[in-house]
């Protein structure tokens, strides 16, 4: 009973989880290795991936940097924008087996969302003070450049085979295809986005608001579907089965190949690596585009320094937003080019004992919504039969956001005979503390990301070979056998 409860309880977990992978590259035993090198060691006869989702959150700084005196806060940062990503993974289907003793085929379809919301440090400066200065006074001469101000999404899907294959008892190579989809790409952008006040000679104020930018999609939908989203709509709902699995072939698509490869130059030591998303992507322009262009002035402006109850400026504000117009007119979208995930991995590990080992790993990883380089000193270790916990120091050299560095830990658990449960978590140091006198719990000051990963594996090990089971048997002292008295 207790076994069942952990079981559902782990099936549970896999629906909802998010993830941070890395220590995967070292941990051996486990068949989500090869999604980050074809060539890894893995010891796994058959095994079949249960569906999973796993995301990333990370912002620009900690949370805590965010709360507490807001106005104080944005005042003090220098960044053009506070930025959050985030990276959600589906594997719809991951499974493998071993052929013969040394050639092992995989496979795997999933599913990856990625999404960056950028928001501009002035523009919410700005919402929190108006036109006011530091001080709290009214700046006539306001000037507000919010051009920074973007949000992007990707969404593609992924069915890749992988081939590993044993060339000595110190080499072994493999390689995958991956053939993605674009289900949808798109994202707003500004190229001019701002309002400036400006004092006249006749004691009016000059406010001018200009927007100019476009919202793109890329992906099945086109612009020749409709000229408008109204049209697009009803386009979409007139279509019958079979003419939704015609518009589905449309789906842009490009290719991909991952490489791998370990090597044992002495028993204790393996150096192995990997290449993943070599290839050219594809140039995509089918899709449609929002234009967003308008621009407003006026010289009629005055502050009304009486107390009358009415803000000045909200009701201008008002009466401008009621005069804006957006053209919802689709066009055809700029050509865009679409390259494949990519991410280089290399490490270093040096057997400690039988299934403990420590190493050094170099990390490059590029996605859509974030982008890093980082070096790692890892430690792997067996405690128990079917245990096995790693963990990970992280220190990020570059990136497209600023990352702290990270301890991460992993655990990777037999909780039935073929079943194998993973779960790690970089944000385990990070766990919110709580104020007894406030009596409220206190956000860490180091937390500027979310993550930890759970999977669930359907895992049948492969048989040790007869001489590495005499090599580990233990070795029995001699015993003295008493002698049969004589009748």
């Amino acid at each position: 009973m207790k076994k069942f409860l952990i079981f559902s309880v782990a099936v549970a977990l896999t629906a909802s989880a998010s993830a941070q992978e890395s220590l995967l590259f070292g941990m051996r035993g486990n068949p989500n290795t090869l999604k980050m090198n074809p060539g890894a060691e893995v010891r796994t006869a058959l095994w079949l991936g249960l569906p999973t989702v796993t995301t990333n959150l990370q912002f620009t700084r900690p949370l805590s940097q965010y709360l507490g005196d807001v106005n104080g806060n944005f005042t003090g940062f220098t960044t053009p924008t506070e930025q959050i990503t985030a990276q959600i993974d589906v594997d719809l289907l991951s499974a493998g087996m071993k052929l013969g003793r040394n050639i092992l085929i995989f496979g795997s379809i999933k599913n990856q969302l990625d999404a960056r919301f950028a928001l501009d440090n002035d523009l919410a400066r700005f919402a929190l003070n108006g036109m006011r200065d530091l001080n709290g006074n009214i700046d006539p001469n306001y000037q507000g450049d919010f051009s920074d101000l973007a949000f992007g999404i990707s969404n593609r899907i992924t069915a890749s085979a992988g081939l590993q294959v044993k060339l000595s008892k110190k080499l072994r190579v493999g390689a995958a295809f991956n053939q993605t989809y674009i289900l949808a790409d798109g994202g707003m952008r500004f190229d001019k986005l701002h309002f400036n006040s400006s004092s006249l000679a006749n004691g009016l104020n000059e406010l001018s608001i200009a927007a100019q930018g476009n919202l793109a999609y890329y992906g099945i939908l086109d612009r020749s579907m409709g000229q408008n989203p109204d049209e697009l709509q009803t386009y979409l709902e007139s279509l019958n089965e079979d003419e939704y699995l015609a518009l589905a072939q449309l789906m842009p698509s490009y290719s991909s190949v991952d490489l791998g490869a370990t090597l044992r130059p002495i028993k204790k030591f393996r150096v192995t690596g990997s290449v993943l998303g070599l290839g050219a992507g594809t140039s995509v322009s089918r899709g449609f585009q929002v234009a967003i262009n308008n621009s407003i002035k006026t010289s009629g402006f005055q502050w009304n320094a009486a107390d009358t109850g009415v803000d000045p400026l909200d009701s201008f504000v008002q009466q401008i937003q009621d005069s804006l117009a957006f053209n919802l007119d689709l066009t055809s979208p700029s050509e865009q080019t679409f390259k494949p995930f990519q991410a280089i991995h290399a490490a270093a590990y040096w057997d400690l004992a039988k299934w403990h080992s420590i190493g050094v790993r170099y990390s490059q990883v590029a996605r859509p919504s974030l982008s890093y380089t980082a070096v790692a000193a890892e430690y792997h270790a067996n405690l128990m039969k079917g245990w096995q916990i790693s963990g990970a120091y992280t220190r990020f050299l570059s990136g497209s956001q600023p990352m702290s560095d990270q301890y991460s830990v992993a655990l990777q658990m037999r909780i039935l005979p073929p079943l194998q449960l993973y779960f790690a978590s970089s944000a385990f140091g990070m766990l919110p503390s709580y104020d007894a006198v406030a009596q409220m719990p206190l956000i860490p000051t180091t937390l500027d990301r979310v993550n930890f990963s759970v999977g669930l594996n359907l895992v049948f090990f492969e048989r040790k070979p007869k001489s590495d089971r005499k090599a580990n048997k233990p070795v029995k002292t001699a015993e003295k056998t008493p002698e049969k008295t004589k009748k």
